[in-house]
């Protein structure tokens, strides 16, 4: 017998009244049913449950005046999902919405992170090594000052301004304006993989849940446009030599000894005359930014330059003091570094940190892998190393190909002469 059509409201129409419904097979043991009364029309229900039927009345159909809603109302897709959702949780509609509403009130942003890691961890596998470091962003950068935030309720704002309290949040105090430019650079451009993060979660969360009825709220916060380009400030030329020169004589061994090693400013303060090794003609670099040390190999200049520094000094002892026998201290080499460039005549000024650029640029510049020089600044891999320097080999490269690339014209000619 040809299956009754109640797909469709001009199709329901045609139906007679009865009591018993007109049945349409969903699947095996799974039935929606149309019960057309004489003033009424509804969805029904019916599976098997212990090879016996169970029915409900899922709500009433949307034939007539009534427009449906999803809830009370339904056409025939709604009432499909619902017999659906029933026949797998023993759920109705209604309960379903009172269940939506409930968890809106209690779903938050701590919640939306355990679901995204529980899927990240189930269908990307990530190497334990990335799940902890994601763990670790989580729960120093977004918890702190989210965990609580429902989802439903967060907004665009609340979001803006927790990513602006990465940025700026204990921002140091004694730094020249260039420094604190890039300081500036580096943390939107952090809050920029953090809030990456974020969406992801929130965006799983919405998604997956029925009761998150918009994304709105986050997707109108952009990244921080112009921030991931680092802006590497390398002195060229002769400006190294009249930069050393124009230093004060203490200051200028720091500087010296950064173009030498490109070392950072708080790791050359802390080296230690037993960190030279004339032996193996290098220096390790012990207070490091990871916490590893790492040795650098030096040129016959940084040799000879370590060599003196070393001479008489007991090897417990730090190899660079102040002129007044003091150490040095985070802040001192700003003021040093503006006066020596205005000195100089180097201009924009450059920072402290423009040595290290300076000492890994040039050896790009020359051809030196990427390898090495991630190795000799110590970065754990060659991405960020080419992300500031790869491009400086661009002339090196250049250069490489015209000297080994032959000129095959007079290839031709000279197999022409030859036979």
């Amino acid at each position: 017998m040809a299956e009754i059509n109640i797909t469709t409201i001009d199709a329901r129409k045609k139906l007679k009244a009865k009591h018993e419904p007109y049945w349409r097979k969903i699947s095996k043991g799974l039935t929606l049913g149309y019960r057309k009364g004489t003033n009424s029309t509804t969805w029904i229900g019916r599976k098997i449950v212990n090879s016996k039927y169970e029915r409900y009345a899922i709500g009433i159909a949307d034939d007539g005046k009534l427009i449906a809603d999803g809830i009370s109302v339904l056409d025939y897709n709604q009432a499909l999902a619902a017999l659906q959702h029933w026949a797998v949780t023993g759920e109705t509609p209604k309960e379903a919405k009172t269940r939506e509403l409930e968890n809106r009130n209690t779903y938050s942003v701590q919640n939306a992170i355990d679901d995204y890691l529980s899927n990240y961890i189930d269908e990307k596998s990530p190497k334990e090594s990335t799940l902890k470091a994601t763990k670790q962003t989580i729960n120093k950068n977004i918890l702190p000052d989210l965990k609580t935030e429902l989802v439903t309720e967060i907004t665009t704002e609340t979001i803006k301004n927790w990513r602006k309290n990465l940025v700026y949040k204990n921002l140091p105090d004694k730094l020249d304006e260039s420094e604190k430019r890039e300081v500036i650079r580096k943390r939107k451009s952090t809050a920029n993989r953090i809030l990456t993060i974020l969406k992801a979660a929130l965006n799983h969360a919405w998604s997956e849940r029925t009761n998150i009825p918009t994304d709105v709220a986050w997707r109108k916060v952009k990244p921080y446009p112009k921030v991931d380009a680092a802006k590497v400030r390398n002195l060229s030329g002769k400006e190294p030599k009249r930069l050393i020169n124009a230093c004060e004589p203490d200051f200028r061994k720091l500087v010296h000894a950064a173009l030498l090693t490109g070392m950072r400013y708080g790791e050359v303060i802390n080296i230690k005359v037993k960190d030279f090794d004339p032996t193996s003609e290098k220096i390790t670099a012990t207070d490091t930014k990871n916490g590893k040390d790492r040795l650098i190999p030096l040129t016959k200049e940084g040799i000879t330059f370590f060599t003196n520094e070393t001479v008489g000094k007991a090897e417990k002892n730090l190899m660079f003091l102040r002129d007044d026998g003091e150490p040095w201290a985070k802040s001192h080499q700003s003021r040093r570094m503006e006066a020596a460039c205005l000195k100089a005549e180097i201009s924009p000024p450059a920072t402290f940190h423009n040595l290290r650029d300076t000492y890994a640029s040039i050896l790009a510049m020359n051809g030196t892998a990427m390898k090495l020089i991630a190795d000799f600044l110590g970065h754990s891999d060659t991405r960020i190393t080419e992300k500031h320097y790869a491009h400086f080999q661009d002339n090196f490269k250049t250069e490489t190909l015209k000297k080994n690339l032959p000129n095959f014209i007079e290839i031709e000619k000279s197999d022409i002469e030859t036979t």
